[in-house]
């Protein structure tokens, strides 16, 4: 017990850097920290630099923008048997679009063999990113495919985007 406090009070004064992203269009990287790590799904936070000073990079409200975990402006990534969660650069649209992706079994009494497959996409507009227009894709896959046919599942949080530099211990 006293160690897992002492994480969590660890994790809420300096968390981690995970990685540093070209995200946007501005010059430097976003960074990506680790906010809160549960057993297996890990919730990340991005900040960027505006007028010399670290700025929180908020994710807009919406009636579905902030449907993976229920809070706002996180980036949920890793997951377990309940549910996968993804978040990558959109490589096939504009620069500074991302993909926010949950993968949930279709039926959690059965052997979990089919998956609904839940995306959204936002960009970055200073440093928010707002829902773009294309409309929430779902698609059921199996399980084994799921990273074979959603890039932002293959490898850890933000695993295609340009100039990225991931810390090697996480």
């Amino acid at each position: 017990m006293r160690g897992d406090r002492f994480i969590r009070s660890t994790i809420r004064t300096y968390p981690p850097v995970l990685a540093l992203l070209g995200i946007d269009l501005h010059e430097g990287r976003e960074i990506v920290v680790r906010l809160d790590q549960g057993a297996s799904v890990g919730v990340a936070g991005m900040f960027t630099m505006r007028d010399g000073r670290i700025k929180k990079v908020l994710v807009r409200r919406k009636s579905d923008a902030n449907h993976l975990i229920g809070r706002p402006n996180l980036l949920p990534y890793y997951g377990s048997f309940g549910g996968m969660y993804a978040v990558d650069c959109a490589r096939d649209h504009p620069k500074g679009t991302i993909v926010k992706s949950e993968a949930v079994p279709k039926n959690y009494n059965s052997q979990r063999r089919t998956w609904i497959v839940t995306r959204r996409w936002f960009e970055i507009h200073g440093r928010v990113f707002q829902r773009t227009a294309e409309p929430v894709e779902r698609r059921q896959v199996r399980l084994g495919r799921v990273a074979d046919r959603f890039e932002e599942f293959d490898g850890f949080l933000f695993p295609h985007c340009p100039g990225r530099v991931a810390s090697k211990r996480f």
